[in-house]
């Protein structure tokens, strides 16, 4: 028989407690560790953006969305106590703040399961988990998603052990709503995974009444703290969207090869990947079994339920999977391997007293008493250097868009009348947030009606397109297809990788590329949608230029046609190569188009200079190279 008496690693409450500070400052300083290396990626930027507004602001808007507004608050708090100076490190504080308040959360919860030291081996292989290091060094709401969750199981199952203590029912109400605000998918999947545990053990325990009591209130304060969020969600029409109705109607084809992908990801990333994930996992079984010995059914229930009815909400309902959404229930397997851990442990320890001399002096007998926590701290070292071997590549592999090195590479290469294309839906926002404030770019969409427009006459095309999908060369409307474009290699910060392994991809790799567009005509969209004109335009300020290409081959005399906006304060001096050929905006009548003559003798392209001559801002609408009339 196995008996935790040969598993006693730590004997004082003040070493356990020294233990677990050590634990929480290593698991500290993982996720500390080059938090700021890395620019933000598209989602990030999401938060980064919201994080600046009021709170008013941020909750009104959350309650319209499908993420509540938890993570938004918890930015713009930041941003106020610790300012807007480094401003990665500042936006993904509170992830790494979360990430940090697990440690000791799981050491709870495994030590009021199991003992002193199962709680501290849990603690270690969270401090030291990979995906939990990676997601506390992004400034999105998965971190808080796994404070939130396990702070919830740990006291509904204190709950549950004492339910006339209030106060373990207004935590498990607290942390549960907290949950709802943060992300309200991943709390609706805690709470169907700790159903099975509240419907089992309810009425099979003592002091019925009162918890039926407890329970109730708390499914009424979280449903009554919950309705504003519902109520706000279900008028933004977001229960009538298209993964709404997805969950709604859920299926049962294709149920167990989705079962086994959701399951096959689980055990490969929620362990450090590769043959070390099979070692977490043969602990996890191990932990069951010891478990299920020991009829410690309870515990099953509560650890095992959430694993069964998440992946099998994702399968039934076909609603995209997507790891992080379930990085709440890492924790509960991370506390099988821990018991996993602490039952092997003993198991050697028993094993060593059974076949040793029956007799065995004082020192001997204090020898095996040691072998059980001695087995226990080698196994968790060595599942510990297997997590950090992985956690060490999480900070040098980048994101699939640093966009702030793409930004910086941009603004220091491309000319004033260059064109920036992309297609990514937030790639506008995303440049913008890093763009110097003197830098000013828009970031078109080359699909747009009036992409041609937009870019003929530009000096050189920056387009920005998702690795995976090139350029479709038979695409005749796709005006990129018409472009001599090269790809840019050396955008990419070199202190990251670009391979990607073990950690998620969360957006489409990027490429950079580069062409020049040789066009006679350009018609420019600076100021794209102006409130007080029905045109697009370029402002120059006083003393400004703008400048840009265009070509005609030089067949005969060639006139260039400026349409500009005429006012007396409002000149503007045209050059072509540098000569002066002539000067517009002296007679106030709105947006005139004038032909200025082409010097001859000049190449096929000519360059073109408008300065800004008066004392007010200047505006440019359209230019064009052709032959001068006859």
């Amino acid at each position: 028989m196995l008996n935790n008496a040969y598993l006693q690693p730590i004997k004082t409450k003040a070493g356990e407690r020294a233990l677990l500070l050590v634990i929480i400052l290593v698991g500290t300083a993982l996720r500390v560790h080059q938090l700021a290396v890395k620019g933000f990626w598209g989602d990030e930027i999401w938060t980064a953006q919201r994080s600046i507004w009021a709170p008013a602001q941020i909750i009104n808007f959350s309650l319209d969305n499908t993420v509540g507004p938890w993570t938004y608050l918890a930015g713009w708090l930041s941003l106020t106590l610790l300012g807007t100076d480094l401003q990665e490190f500042v936006l993904r504080w509170p992830s790494v703040i979360a990430g940090i308040l697990t440690i000791p959360i799981v050491w709870a919860l495994a030590h009021r399961l199991w003992g002193k030291g199962a709680g501290l081996v849990a603690a270690a292989l969270v401090a030291a988990s990979p995906y939990q290091v990676w997601y506390a060094q992004e400034a999105r709401y998965y971190t808080w998603m796994v404070l939130f969750s396990v702070a919830s199981t740990y006291f509904l199952y204190r709950a549950f052990e004492q339910p006339r203590r209030a106060a373990f029912w207004a935590a498990f109400s607290i942390a549960t709503l907290l949950n709802v605000y943060n992300h309200p998918l991943s709390a609706l999947l805690v709470a169907l995974g700790q159903l099975p545990f509240c419907l089992l053990y309810t009425v099979r325990l003592p002091d019925l009444w009162a918890r039926v009591t407890g329970l109730t209130g708390s499914a009424i304060a979280v449903g009554l703290g919950s309705l504003p969020l519902l109520l706000r969600i279900t008028a933004a029409g977001q229960l009538n969207t298209q993964d709404a109705a997805t969950v709604l109607s859920p299926s049962l084809d294709g149920l167990l090869a989705a079962l086994t992908y959701i399951l096959g990801e689980l055990v490969e990333r929620f362990g450090p990947g590769g043959w070390s994930s099979w070692i977490f996992l043969f602990c996890a079984i191990w932990g069951v079994t010891a478990l299920v010995r020991a009829r410690q059914h309870r515990h099953l229930v509560l650890l095992l339920a959430p694993f069964a009815l998440a992946p099998l909400f994702f399968a039934l309902t076909k609603y995209g999977f997507i790891l992080r959404y379930v990085l709440f229930l890492q924790p509960l397997y991370l506390l099988l391997a821990a018991r996993g851990v602490t039952a092997l442990a003993g198991a050697g320890a028993w094993l060593a007293a059974r076949f040793s001399d029956s007799n065995p002096s004082a020192q001997r007998s204090a020898s095996r008493r040691n072998l059980g926590p001695a087995l226990a701290a080698a196994a968790v070292v060595v599942l510990t250097l297997t997590s950090l071997a992985t956690t060490s590549r999480a900070y040098t592999q980048a994101k699939a868009i640093d966009w702030r090195s793409l930004a910086a590479y941009l603004q220091s290469h491309a000319q004033p009348q260059d064109v920036i294309v992309a297609r990514y839906i937030w790639a506008g926002a995303a440049l913008r947030w890093y763009f110097d404030p003197a830098f000013q770019r828009y970031v078109f969409d080359s699909e747009q009606p009036d992409a041609a427009a937009i870019l003929s006459g530009s000096k050189q095309v920056w387009l920005i397109l998702p690795t995976e999908h090139p350029l479709d060369p038979d695409n005749e409307n796709d005006p990129m297809t018409q472009l001599d474009l090269t790809i840019v290699e050396d955008w990419r910060d070199p202190r990251l990788r670009e391979d990607v392994g073990y950690f998620p991809v969360s957006e489409l790799p990027a490429s950079l590329y580069v062409g020049r567009v040789d066009t006679n005509w350009i018609k420019f969209a600076e100021v794209a949608q102006p409130n007080w004109t029905d045109r697009s335009y370029s402002e120059i300020a006083p003393g400004d230029t703008l400048d840009f290409s265009l070509t005609l081959p030089n067949d005969g005399p060639r006139e260039l046609l400026i349409t500009y906006f005429d006012h007396p304060a409002k000149p503007i001096q045209v050059s072509i190569d540098g000569q002066v050929v002539g000067v517009l905006g002296r007679e106030g009548g709105g947006w005139l188009t004038e032909p200025l003559p082409v010097p001859d003798g000049l190449d096929s392209m000519i360059d073109v200079t408008i300065t800004a001559a008066g004392a007010e801002i200047g505006g440019v609408s359209y230019a064009e190279l052709r032959p001068a009339a006859q």
